[in-house]
């Protein structure tokens, strides 16, 4: 009787322990983060713009696939996947982890709010008219957790990136920054490529 309830009870354990946020590991993976603003506003004020707390990030090495450019007028269009780089300038809202495993709560405590750019930033073109987007280069350590689809397209998905389509019956990998590596900011674009300066400022 009891390996037959055992049996029964299966399915449920799977569930409460698929619909944990888990560590996965920790990754340093070097990228380009923005935010986008209209052409009335080029000059980045500072983290206190309610408009600079959030920003988008795009993983250098996927640069091979297309351009740039091609990321950043994707992504004002809401570029949907099932992976997230989160990165912004506040502190982080332990609210927002709702199925939290105990093994990931020290991990998430060492998790800041990061910010890539500085006053007095320009904003770039970027082939969308009326928009400009400010540009910062980084290395960044990550938290990678993983999580059930409905909790980060629910928590996690801004901007909004996330696609609820593609990742039914699996889970998103979501991506937190720890600690900043190397930064360049005021990156400026060139034929749809990023332009560098000779030298980066380590962190």
């Amino acid at each position: 009787m009891r390996f037959k309830l055992l049996f029964m009870l299966l399915p449920f354990v799977s569930v409460v322990c698929f619909s944990q946020t888990r560590f996965v590991d920790t990754i340093s993976i070097s990228g380009y983060c923005f935010f986008y603003t209209s052409k009335f506003h080029d000059t980045y004020a500072g983290p206190t713009t309610s408009h600079a707390r959030l920003y988008y990030f795009v993983p250098a090495s996927t640069l091979h696939q297309r351009p740039l450019q091609e990321h950043l007028m994707h992504s004002f269009s809401e570029e949907l996947d099932t992976v997230k780089f989160l990165c912004w300038g506040g502190n982080l809202e332990q609210r927002l982890f709702k199925t939290i495993d105990k093994t990931v709560k020290s991990w998430i405590e060492q998790v800041k709010g990061v910010d890539l750019f500085y006053p007095g930033q320009q904003a770039s073109p970027f082939g969308i008219e009326d928009y400009r987007v400010f540009i910062s280069f980084a290395n960044i350590q990550w938290l990678h957790l993983r999580m059930p689809a409905e909790e980060a397209w629910r928590y996690h998905n801004l901007p909004p990136t996330l696609d609820g389509e593609k990742a039914k019956g699996r889970e998103y990998d979501v991506y937190l920054p720890l600690k900043v590596l190397e930064l360049e900011q005021g990156i400026k674009l060139k034929d749809g490529n990023p332009v560098h300066a000779k030298k980066r400022k380590k962190e």
